[in-house]
């Protein structure tokens, strides 16, 4: 009687486990799309939410490292360009596999990268967040021989946290464009000490009421 109760739980679990796992293939797109996108915007919102961004529809590539390699789907979020400046063409890309709907990991940006654990998930507050940090080069006048002219963007490298520090122009104040700031409040995001915490539920946006 122990052991076929033992063996019970041990279906139940593993039951319970497998409701959690999502074959991302087998569903129609429409709905494969929009849950790419809702678990791929969690992670971004939880690992590094200054680098969550709505400027454009996210880009969706299925793909595999190798042939015969474990199929994933990557999920791209663009920004927009004229207002910020990242080492890519992507705010963060987030890797999910296929075959569970689990997420693997997310590429930022600025060229950080970062494995998702479900643990984290579950556990965001543990999570140490990836800052957001924009790349800017001064640009300087090749005709000129001054070695101490002053860039002629100076006024975009200042209005957007630069210093020049050592010889080198560093962003000491991380500058988020408003409106991404705007789209992570409405995500029910708040920047308390330097990090984002989620503290309300989220505003649905107006255009997709």
């Amino acid at each position: 009687m122990l052991k076929a109760l033992i063996v019970i739980n041990l279906i139940l679990a593993g039951c319970a486990n497998s409701a959690h796992l999502q074959n991302l293939d087998k569903m129609p797109q429409a709905k494969r799309d929009s849950t790419l996108i809702s678990i791929a915007s969690d992670v971004v919102l939880k690992y590094g939410p200054g680098y969550y961004r709505e400027d454009k529809e996210p880009v969706i590539i299925r793909g595999q490292d190798s042939p015969g390699a474990r199929i994933y789907y990557s999920v791209k979020f663009l920004y927009d360009e004229t207002q910020e400046s990242l080492e890519w063409d992507y705010a963060a890309i987030v890797r999910i596999w296929a075959d569970t709907g689990k997420p693997a990991s997310v590429l930022f940006g600025n060229w950080v990268g970062r494995s998702v654990y479900e643990a984290e998930l579950q556990n965001p507050e543990k999570i140490q967040q990836t800052p957001y940090q924009e790349s800017i080069l001064p640009l300087y006048d090749l005709n000129n021989p001054d070695p101490n002219q002053k860039p002629k963007n100076l006024e975009e490298l200042q209005r957007k946290g630069y210093e020049k520090v050592d010889g080198h122009w560093i962003q000491v104040r991380p500058v988020l464009p408003a409106k991404a700031r705007e789209v992570i409040k409405r995500k029910g995001y708040e920047e308390r000490d330097k990090r984002w915490i989620k503290v309300r539920q989220e505003i649905p946006r107006r255009d997709k009421d």
